[in-house]
């Protein structure tokens, strides 16, 4: 109780004495708030930012293309059956990066919310398990394209997130 702060310096008034009574602390902890919001691309680049959900064994991804405007290039949704969300999340960055190869950009800035998608990606590391050749075509596809990949929070990514969620 006293780790979770719920002694205060007044509940020991008069017997200080008691072992407990140093468990308080009353100095006061301070909250630091910081907005979270998505940031432009510089001028010579575009972002793309992909994200998915599972909702009853059903997984969709979904993305969004901007420009260093903030203009929707493109955005779109796909239905992958099946799979578990880190496939899901790895399916729609496939999809968002190919669509991007269609349509011939380059110096493409990735955004996903899967840190664990983004740390597989970006590690040199394969495994045999189903992810690894969609990770590989991930690899592949950003190697093309000249992009990078990167983690976001999920209010960063709330573009995609409210695709992936309506």
């Amino acid at each position: 109780m006293g780790a979770a702060r719920l002694f205060k310096p007044a509940h020991f008034r008069g017997d200080q004495d008691c072992s407990w009574a140093s468990l308080p602390v009353s100095a006061s902890t301070s909250i630091r708030l910081s907005s979270i919001s998505w940031r432009k691309p510089p001028r010579d680049a575009v972002k793309l930012n992909t994200d998915a959900s599972v909702v009853a064994s059903c997984a969709t991804g979904e993305g969004l293309l901007r420009t260093f405007e903030g203009k929707l290039v493109f955005a779109f949704y796909k239905e992958f059956g099946d799979v578990d969300v880190l496939m899901a999340e790895a399916l729609a960055l496939v999809a968002g990066l190919q669509c991007c190869r269609y349509r011939n950009f380059k110096q493409i800035l990735v955004e996903a919310d899967s840190c664990s998608l983004v740390c597989l990606v970006n590690s040199d590391k394969v495994a045999k398990w189903p992810a690894c050749q969609v990770v590989r075509h991930v690899r592949v596809l950003l190697q093309d394209l000249n992009s990078t990949l990167s983690p976001v929070f999920r209010e960063t990514n709330s573009a995609a997130d409210a695709l992936a969620t309506a």
